[in-house]
């Protein structure tokens, strides 16, 4: 979902032939497009398959015989998938700052010639490293040095999406642009605690389609003010779905 959303910030901008009133607004409305969707995907059922696989696995059991409580086990769990979540929003966040910048380049590039305005071709091409090269990389290390492909792939596309922003320091235009991805990722929290709350309880089919039925029916009316109720209402609720939960 990551590699997703990260190609859906790059390209869409990058394709575009329509100006939308400003140079910036296809690239902006891109990443925060990307962030919204892959991440409630990957919030969702990232919870879900993540809870499911530890008490069908018989890791919870395991864990719960050692003297770790089910409250604990539940957050900390819960505090996992919301990281991995987070590792993704940085992720995406850092590439839509660079199309984003290239877009403002390309629009001054542009300026009082009549052309279209296009992304500046150096940030596509950082937008795609952000991208690419991790998969490469974390391939290699896999390979050589035994490093989890997964969890390196993601770490490095974080590192190299990171770096790309640094290129071109514009503050006000990239703090106003993260502002709005932030924005545009809180909600998913919400619906990220909602399906740890299932998982605790039902089955994959059946805690997946719940969380799914959640984000539909919050999906235009969840505001950011009612973002932590949710959460803190959610995660409540997991916590006695899991202190009831059969496990054996």
């Amino acid at each position: 979902m990551t590699l997703v959303a990260q190609l859906l910030a790059v390209l869409a901008p990058t394709f575009h032939y329509h100006q939308f009133g400003e140079p910036t607004r296809m690239a902006r409305d891109a990443g925060i497009s990307a962030t919204m969707i892959c991440g409630t995907i990957l919030a969702v059922f990232g919870a879900v398959k993540s809870f499911r696989r530890e008490i069908e696995s018989g890791t919870a059991a395991v864990c719960l015989s050692h003297g770790i409580g089910r409250k604990s086990f539940f957050l900390a769990k819960a505090c996992g998938v919301a990281l991995a979540y987070g590792v993704f929003v940085l992720t995406v966040t850092a590439t839509s700052l660079v199309m984003v910048n290239g877009a403002a380049i390309g629009g001054r590039m542009a300026e009082g010639t009549g052309a279209l305005a296009r992304i500046w071709g150096p940030s596509v091409a950082l937008g795609l490293a952000g991208a690419v090269l991790p998969l490469v990389l974390g391939a290699v290390l896999n390979r050589f040095c035994r490093f989890r492909f997964v969890l390196t792939a993601n770490l490095l596309a974080l590192a190299v999406s990171s770096l790309g922003v640094c290129y071109r320091l514009d503050l006000p235009l990239q703090l106003g642009h993260a502002g709005a991805m932030l924005e545009a990722a809180l909600p998913a929290f919400a619906y990220l605690c909602a399906a740890c709350a299932f998982a605790a309880r039902f089955r994959l089919n059946v805690a997946g389609a719940l969380a799914a039925l959640v984000v539909l029916v919050q999906f235009p009316f969840l505001k950011l003010w009612a973002v932590l109720p949710a959460s803190c209402l959610f995660l409540y609720l997991g916590v006695v779905f899991f202190d009831e939960c059969d496990i054996a």
